[in-house]
């Protein structure tokens, strides 16, 4: 059966009940009434469980078919007497974080009144809190006690004194046809662990784009010798964040004045720009709101370096440009707080089919490099 039928047929079965007892609790206080000499009015609001909840995924405070068609019943009945009021209490699950789970036990509550306002019910007749970890104990509540709960009041009537009503006639008693059963569709499972509530529209998997900058300097002989440390670049975009394996993709540039050589002009420089892949190894700890994840890495790339405002070829430099393998190498530890996120790695790159510098005797001319740099994004 489809879920918005489910729900509809539960918002149905609760008004039916909530009516009938509504009806049944103003004709009882008529009786008692009767016989006294009260003057006609209203007494302080009774209020009792109305026995319905409204079930949550692990983290999330959304409403899902069944929840939506439960509380467009509790509208209808709040709709037949503007003096009926309500109290939601929200709950959630003993996994993660004491302090996040009161908060998200408060905007469950909040989601489900926020519902009821929108369907045309004053918001001044809802109240609100959130209890978090901290259950009933008079009975159990469905989702390891992600829910929340209802409690109906109204006020109940004072009737004037009126004489007693005459006997009612014997009536056949009418045989009741129990109703038939309603199918619930099965909750969908629950995962491994409780999500802070800012987590809601993140992904189980975890992505990131970040963009960042540092320190670069080559460190094999000639290319150390020719040129200075330089600053560096990148922009990435990493997946499986939250995972123990996940991948970047990035791209990498850099910067590295030339020292003043024969056939350069001071403001030569060794530019690079490149493409590279790795394969990430990570640990995320989550507290709360907030993830830890020290990481390693190792990848393959592609850079082309050539070398800017010299006047002519020299001794040193074979060429101008050269496109070379690399291999990044390296680690750090990335911080992610709600959707902001940030890391810093260091990292060491070989690389191979190397041209740009002449080989001179005793020395080597690769371009290999380090590196020290921090990036800042966004993660989902």
């Amino acid at each position: 059966m489809p879920t918005t039928k489910v729900g509809w047929i539960l918002g149905g079965a609760f008004l039916l009940g909530v009516v009938g007892t509504a009806q049944a609790a103003d004709q009882a206080t008529d009786m008692g009434a009767s016989g006294s000499a009260n003057a006609a009015g209203t007494s302080a609001p009774q209020c009792k469980d109305l026995g319905v909840t409204v079930s949550f995924d692990t983290g999330a405070y959304t409403l899902d078919q069944n929840a939506k068609g439960a509380l467009d019943g509790v509208s209808k009945w709040m709709h037949t007497n503007e003096a009926r009021t309500l109290r939601l209490r929200g709950f959630a699950d003993t996994t993660g974080n004491t302090t996040a789970n009161i908060t998200l036990s408060q905007e469950r509550a909040d989601n489900v009144r926020d519902y009821l306002v929108q369907q045309g019910v004053d918001s001044s007749r809802i109240s609100t809190v959130g209890h978090g970890e901290e259950h009933p104990e008079e009975r159990g509540l469905p989702s390891q006690g992600r829910a929340v709960t209802f409690e109906g009041c109204q006020p109940m009537k004072v009737a004037e004194a009126t004489p007693p009503p005459p006997a009612p006639e014997p009536v056949a008693p009418v045989e009741e046809t129990p109703p038939a059963p309603v199918a619930i569709a099965p909750p969908p499972p629950e995962p491994t662990y409780e999500q802070a509530p800012g987590y809601h529209y993140t992904s189980v998997i975890g992505m990131a784009l970040l963009v960042g900058g540092g320190f670069q300097d080559f460190t094999s002989g000639n290319a150390k010798a020719l040129t200075a440390g330089g600053g560096s670049w990148n922009a990435r975009i990493v997946a499986g964040t939250r995972s123990f394996v996940g991948l970047e993709a990035a791209y990498v540039g850099s910067a590295n004045n030339v020292r003043n050589i024969l056939g350069t002009n001071v403001s030569s420089s060794v530019i690079g720009n490149g493409l590279e892949g790795a394969l990430r190894l990570q640990v995320p700890i989550m507290v709360g709101y907030s993830m830890i994840e020290p990481f390693g890495f190792v990848g393959l790339g592609w850079s082309n370096y050539r070398v800017t405002n010299n006047r002519l070829a020299t001794s040193d430099f074979s060429t101008r440009s050269d496109n070379v393998m690399t291999v990044p190498l390296g680690g750090g530890v990335a911080y992610t707080y709600k959707m902001f996120t940030l890391d810093a790695r260091a990292s060491w790159t070989p690389t191979y089919y190397n041209n740009l510098i002449i080989n001179n005797a005793g020395s080597t001319n690769n371009l290999d490099h380090w590196g020290l740099g921090g990036n800042v994004g966004v993660a989902f």
